[in-house]
């Protein structure tokens, strides 16, 4: 009966801090890491880890050191172009002070950057507000058709 009783109070103290947790709803997750900034380690890898392709992630390279900066996502599998420009666009949304995007593996390396994206939709990333609006706005578009960069092993980060 004890053991019993313990089970069910274990699963009830799960059960309460699970329901404390505050989960990353749409609009909560838009307005909390608006504003982040690629120095900050913690917003960064937030947002990452709350897009679609996370589980693809190996590790994640921000570059501080000197303008213009950047962020490099190292994945296991390469996305889908239309999924790459959809996560850029929501990095580019929240972390205003990112210029690039590099995403690699060790077979293939693309790069977006801020200014063509944002000439591409036809809209700078940091006036959307909200999620909705950004999501609004890229259903207008056929993502998979914007032109990305490949880079090479060589190229630099500008």
């Amino acid at each position: 009966m004890k053991k019993l009783l313990g089970m069910i109070a274990l699963l009830a103290l799960t059960l309460i801090l699970t329901a404390c947790q505050s989960p990353t709803n749409e609009a909560n997750f838009f307005q909390t890491y608006r504003n982040s900034y690629v120095g900050d380690n913690s917003a960064v890898g937030n947002i990452i880890h709350n897009l679609d392709w996370n589980n693809q992630l190996e590790n994640i390279e921000l570059s501080t050191s000197q303008e213009p900066f950047g962020i490099q996502l190292n994945v296991k599998e390469m996305p889908p172009s239309k999924l790459l420009v959809e996560n850029a666009s929501y990095l580019f949304a929240l972390v205003p002070n990112t210029e690039w995007l590099r995403f690699s593996n060790s077979e293939e390396k693309f790069q977006i950057v801020r200014s063509n994206l944002e000439s591409w939709l036809g809209v700078k990333l940091t006036e959307i507000s909200s999620q909705e609006d950004l999501q609004n706005l890229l259903t207008k578009h056929n993502l998979a058709e914007f032109p990305l960069s490949r880079r090479t092993n060589e190229t630099t980060n500008r």
